[in-house]
């Protein structure tokens, strides 16, 4: 509704009968047509102006404040049809419809006033055959204005959608044999244990000896994992839900499109299983470089949709919201050749999926549009590397322009080490810790590093006093001699022990305490010394507290002991028995003064 003039109609101003209504409590008996007498909390002034109808919204408080001011002006116009409401307090345009106004609840109210030929007035304006309808009226309006509103959106989602191409003609039998991952061998049993067997990936027959129900074999023909199925035991199978995605061309841009899929085997009828395929996310990647990502699902008005979405360059949790939610899957690659040697060319993507036995293509799209990096690192064969960082990019910072050595913060012998050993994220941070030291490490002991799940942070406790080289010697010797003890759990070892004896006051500078022959045992006398260190301290408390406590315990020696065959009672001769004992049974008796 044109807003521009509205204002510059008249007020309504109030009638004498609504001024000593509201100022002395004056009943009216007209209200609302009910014959009934009634103290009034809003007043209704409404006239027709220039084609359009004004109704001046008056408050009793305001009134007997001395404010002779209508709190909210109402226009409408029944040619477009439209209403707006002026909120003259805040000087604020509103949206609200009448039964939304601060206060008022409504036509049915019952402490409202509006006189009879002003209702009329109304009435004949909208065309209503009664003053309640006048909210009904506005509510249409609304509604449809939203309908309008959700139309204009989804009309410009369907028209993104309109462009996507129909599926490839063998997608169906890819869904079956390469996203469905579970397969069965069907057979007949037969005594004597020789029978036949159909696979239901490839369909060809091969003799079986002696299958096992539900046990696990490889199809001869497909070489792929089968579970054995007796047809005449079987009543039938649901596969799980497993995803698939699918990178197409389209109409000024690419399509990256994610399916939810699963099979079902009826009884008779296992060698015609029925597949069920959605699509449940597409992303889209427009020639300018932007990109738009949609979820099918209910939206405002009820019925299903592709709703627009934010586009994410990571793998959402399970319990994600499904419009936040971008899974890997198997990928069809059939048509990513093409794509890579044209509008995918500066991705890595076909290296990517080609490395993985399940990747999510908008994850690599998006991600590789943030961080440069990882496609230069897929195409130099540092596929590795580049999916690591896909999902830990934010551990490091990358240059974005430059040489990959250069965009890596490593120099160029360090990427031929990486190349060499198709290192990850792991690999390059030891390489990154060198380059920071200016000391060489071997390939094999950054290797060993990577291998055992320890980073350069993890050794910096010894840092100053020995090599990586000594570091990786030392915990492979300490691991012969703690079975089954990984290194990373060695390393927790030794740190521990070293705290605990600067704790203790004993130099950890020392060669024979940081490089103890046998850290499993040095670890376990530390722990030792430390309690008897702190039953000490505490000791000493304890006395300074209680002075006589050691000669009242002796006192008690000879009084309350007691021994026969089966039990024992023994009397503490000192504080420090009782700290022992406190230690010795894991009870609160040495960390507490009361008995």
């Amino acid at each position: 509704m044109k807003k521009k003039g509205l204002l510059e109609l008249p007020v309504l101003e109030l009638t004498e009968e609504m001024l000593a209504n509201a100022l002395s409590s004056q009943r009216i008996t007209e209200g609302t047509g009910t014959g009934k007498a009634y103290d009034m909390d809003y007043y209704f002034r409404a006239a027709v102006e220039n084609n359009i109808l004004l109704i001046d919204v008056y408050l009793k408080k305001w009134i007997r404040g001395g404010k002779m001011e209508p709190a909210h002006r109402i226009f409408f116009d029944r040619s477009e049809p439209e209403f707006a409401t002026f909120d003259t307090e805040n000087k604020k345009w509103r949206a609200s419809r009448i039964d939304n106004l601060a206060g008022i609840r409504g036509f049915w109210d019952t402490k409202l006033y509006m006189a009879p030929e002003e209702q009329r007035a109304v009435l004949d304006y909208l065309g209503l055959d009664r003053l309640e309808r006048l909210e009904e009226w506005q509510m249409q309006i609304r509604k449809k204005q939203r309908e309008a509103a959700i139309k204009r959106t989804t009309d410009r989602w369907d028209a993104v959608m309109e462009k996507i191409p129909g599926l490839p003609k063998d997608w169906k039998r890819w869904l079956a044999k390469d996203t469905v991952r579970e397969h069965f061998m069907f057979y007949e049993y037969r005594k004597g244990g020789k029978t036949t067997g159909c696979c239901s990936r490839c369909g060809k027959e091969q003799i079986l000896y002696r299958p096992r129900y539900n046990g696990k074999g490889i199809c001869k023909s497909c070489r792929h994992p089968v579970i054995y199925k007796s047809v005449g035991k079987c009543a039938g199978i649901i596969t799980r839900h497993y995803t698939a995605h699918l990178v197409q061309r389209m109409e000024g841009g690419v399509a990256a499109r994610q399916f939810d899929t699963y099979a079902v085997y009826r009884k008779g009828a296992f060698d015609t299983p029925e597949l069920s395929f959605w699509e449940g996310r597409r992303l889209i990647l427009w020639k300018d470089g932007t990109a738009q990502a949609f979820y099918y699902g209910e939206y405002k008005d009820r019925k299903m949709h592709w709703i627009e979405t934010k586009p994410t360059s990571y793998i959402s949790p399970y319990y994600d919201r499904p419009d936040n939610c971008s899974r890997r899957g198997a990928v069809y690659r059939r048509t990513l050749p093409d794509l890579v040697r044209k509008e995918l060319k500066k991705t890595g993507l076909l290296e990517m999926v080609r490395a993985q036995k399940y990747a999510s293509p908008e994850e690599i799209l998006l991600s590789v549009k943030e961080e440069p990096v990882l496609e230069k690192a897929a195409k130099a064969g540092l596929v590795t590397l580049a999916i690591d960082l896909m999902h830990s990019s934010c551990l490091f910072e990358f240059g974005k322009s430059g040489r990959l050595h250069q965009c890596l913060g490593i120099d160029r012998n360090q990427l031929k080490r990486l190349w060499r050993n198709q290192g990850g994220a792991s690999f390059l941070k030891w390489l990154l810790y060198e380059k920071e030291n200016g000391k060489t490490i071997a390939d094999e002991v950054v290797s060993w590093f990577v291998r055992e799940n320890i980073r350069p942070e993890d050794i910096t406790f010894i840092a100053d006093r020995m090599s990586p080289l000594q570091v990786m010697n030392y915990v492979v010797k300490q691991q012969k001699k703690m079975a089954e003890t990984s290194g990373s759990s060695v390393l927790f070892i030794w740190r521990d022990y070293l705290r605990m004896a600067e704790l203790g006051g004993v130099s950890t500078q020392d060669e024979i305490v940081y490089r103890a022959a046998d850290l499993q045992k040095r670890h376990d006398d530390m722990v030792r010394l430390r309690e008897r260190q702190k039953n000490e301290e505490e000791e000493k408390k304890i006395l300074e507290r209680y002075p006589a406590l050691n000669e009242i315990l002796k006192s008690l020696k000879g009084k309350y002991d007691y021994a026969d065959g089966t039990y024992a009672v023994v009397v503490p001769e000192s504080a420090q028995d009782l700290l022992h004992e406190g230690d010795a049974l894991h009870h609160c008796i040495n960390r507490t003064e009361h008995c």
